[in-house]
């Protein structure tokens, strides 16, 4: 099966990149939303810390 995948591909190498382009911006929004979840989650673990740390001092 994949050699007759890459017989396809060489005979209409847009395509190639056309799916390529596509993959590479859902990649970039997928990469973004683990940003954007992964620095929400860190400031949430930082916000409780502090507090706690506030409450064991008193």
């Amino acid at each position: 099966m994949p050699q007759i995948e890459n017989q396809e591909n060489l005979k209409n190498p847009s395509l190639n990149v056309r799916r390529g382009e596509i993959l590479y911006r859902e990649d970039i929004k997928t990469s973004f939303a683990y940003a954007i979840v992964g620095v929400s989650v860190i400031a949430v673990l930082a916000s409780v810390g502090y507090l706690a740390i506030v409450q064991l001092k008193k």
